[in-house]
């Protein structure tokens, strides 16, 4: 992994500073627009750690428009995190609490000790490697269960702000678990949108290079069709190595040769700009009736992963499916 980026001027906390009741910090994490990242441990049990985000409500560049998005997007996050559907989902970052301490904001979630697809992304291009299609497949179903859960229709829920940033592991192994991150832009049923919130009327939020066309629409709401999209992004740049936006409109198999067709035709459904024409189902595809894929992800030994010819994976209204192609 890649070093740790020097500590900034401004941090709240130091290695050893007390933190709420029976805490400590053992170091920072990474710092954004949106305050600073903890990496915290329990006095009592040091095996317990989480990861503690901290916005100051004197930091620079924070007027309190700015702090009052932060104590919703904060009030957010911790209001998913509780949901009792969503709170062990094994491929969503689980976040425990929200309140104030010492005039700042303070949001508790699990620790994901293998950094992000960012960082793995980057540490390959710098290298000179891609990664194997398998654990680009595998990493995919996993942020697409996450994904599930969200637009599951009793949580309802648009990501609306994935990219690879947004995507953490459990560990610092080449079979870690993916991780959907950061739910604070979600586009939560009958709640105003942060684009009001903020007086942003040009556009849906999320990030500017992993966007579906829909989000340049600020008047209608999305559906999980943008983060269908945006998934085809993520797909497409961890089996080339390139961001889409920079491609739009290539297959991935005119980059990448050993990309098998399925998979190749599958992310270009996934990033048509219609979202109509993102896979909806198996029959919409020519493929019968899909297996609903909701048990955990087996554990595969990526030297020794093979995908038999005859599978086809099959995106679902947030979900990947796998099915069985048609036998005439």
């Amino acid at each position: 992994m890649k070093e740790p980026s020097p500590v900034p001027d401004n941090v709240t906390y130091h290695p050893g500073d007390s933190i709420s009741e029976n805490w400590h910090i053992v170091r920072l994490l990474g710092s954004g627009s949106y305050g600073q990242v903890y990496l915290a441990e329990n006095n009592s049990r040091h095996e317990l750690k989480r990861a503690v985000k901290v916005l100051r409500r004197d930091d620079t560049g924070v007027s309190s428009g700015v702090y009052q998005d932060a104590v919703r997007r904060f009030n957010q996050e911790a209001s998913l995190g509780a949901n009792p559907k969503l709170k062990k989902n094994p491929y969503l970052l689980e976040v425990y609490d929200f309140f104030p301490e010492n005039d700042h904001l303070t949001m508790w979630m699990d620790y994901a000790p293998g950094g992000s697809l960012a960082e793995r992304l980057s540490e390959c291009k710098e290298k000179g490697l891609l990664l194997p299609v398998e654990q680009a497949v595998n990493w995919g179903l996993q942020i697409a269960e996450g994904l599930a859960a969200l637009h599951d229709p009793a949580i309802d829920v648009v990501h609306r702000d994935l990219h690879p940033g947004n995507i953490l592991f459990d560990s610092t192994a080449s079979d870690a678990h993916a991780l959907v991150a950061d739910l604070g832009l979600a586009q939560m049923p009958g709640a105003p949108s942060s684009r009001y919130l903020s007086g942003n009327m040009s556009a849906h939020p999320g990030h500017p290079s992993y966007r579906s066309p829909e989000h340049e629409n600020p008047n209608r709401a999305l559906t999980p069709a943008a983060d269908v999209y945006v998934l085809g992004m993520l797909l497409f740049e961890m089996l080339t190595g390139q961001r889409y936006i920079n491609h739009e409109g290539k297959h991935v198999r005119a980059m990448r040769k050993d990309v098998p067709l399925w998979l190749d035709t599958l992310i270009f459904h996934m990033l048509s700009r219609d979202p109509l024409k993102r896979p909806q189902n198996g029959a919409a595809n020519g493929y019968e009736t899909p297996l609903y894929l909701i048990s955990p992800i087996r554990k595969t030994s990526f030297h020794t992963c093979t995908i038999p010819p005859s599978d086809r994976r099959i995106y679902h209204s947030g979900v990947l499916w796998i099915t069985k192609a048609v036998h005439h």
